[in-house]
């Protein structure tokens, strides 16, 4: 949950100068609550510091708190982490700014294809993993949909956005194999990286989300924009080069 530091009972935190300047230490806070069941009330907070994890806190900021509540009705709280969500909204106010007043109607349509994307990931392709589908059949269709609609709402119903459309579906395809094929031969199962204990403790409590598919499907959906881009940027480039030469073939375009 989120809350705000009124006071600061104790702080035994320093830098470390071996750390780079990274503090250690912990403090005792106190915090009100700003969200969930205990919202209004004050708390102690621990906060643990060290130069990988946590940073000191004054009066008055905000921090993301863990809540942890036991059966006889006791709790309590330990700083998660600072909380960036005012910090965040204005970066992204200011993207979102940047992107309509530099590419204009242009700018505007990228801005609803990025909503489109959030929208199938957040919305689509996460809960269907949560629910047990196929991780890397569900991702391609979720990635050849998101290419489909964002290069139609930037592009338009024209030969070259198809172009384009086919070109980022085929290559979201032929990634999705060589990625297979070097998980292979690479002998690399996609279960011993950083993130996936928590998935791991998921699926024994019984959500049964695929494991081994993630590391493909993750690198398939952070090359989406780039592949997009690429493709849309060879169909335009040809189109040029035709209406500058129609006399050219087809195979002299290839």
């Amino acid at each position: 949950e989120t809350g705000v530091v009124t006071d600061i009972l104790s702080d035994s935190t320093e830098a470390d100068t071996v750390a780079d300047g990274g503090y250690r230490g912990e403090q005792l806070l106190l915090a009100q609550v700003r969200s969930g069941q205990y919202k209004g009330e004050t708390v102690q907070v621990y906060n643990y510091v060290g130069p990988l994890y946590g940073q000191p806190l004054k009066v008055g900021q905000r921090a993301v708190l863990l809540i942890s509540t036991y059966s006889d009705g006791s709790h309590t709280a330990t700083v998660y982490e600072y909380d960036r969500a005012v910090g965040l909204a204005v970066i992204v106010g200011l993207f979102l700014l940047a992107t309509v007043l530099v590419g204009g109607k242009v700018g505007a349509k990228s801005l609803v294809a990025l909503a489109v994307t959030l929208v199938c990931l957040f919305g689509v392709l996460l809960p269907s993993l949560m629910k047990g589908a196929n991780t890397l059949l569900m991702t391609f269709i979720v990635c050849a949909y998101v290419a489909v609609v964002s290069l139609t709402i930037v592009g338009g119903v024209r030969k070259k956005t198809v172009c384009a459309m086919l070109g980022a579906v085929a290559g979201t395809a032929l990634a999705l194999l060589f990625g297979l094929l070097a998980q292979g031969l690479t002998r690399i199962d996609g279960l011993r990286i950083d993130d996936v204990e928590p998935l791991l403790q998921l699926r024994q409590t019984g959500t049964p989300i695929g494991l081994r598919g993630l590391l493909v499907g993750g690198i398939v959906i952070s090359a989406l924009g780039a592949v997009m881009d690429v493709t849309m940027g060879i169909a335009s480039s040809l189109s040029e080069v035709h209406a500058a030469n129609p006399e050219l073939s087809r195979r002299e375009l290839f």
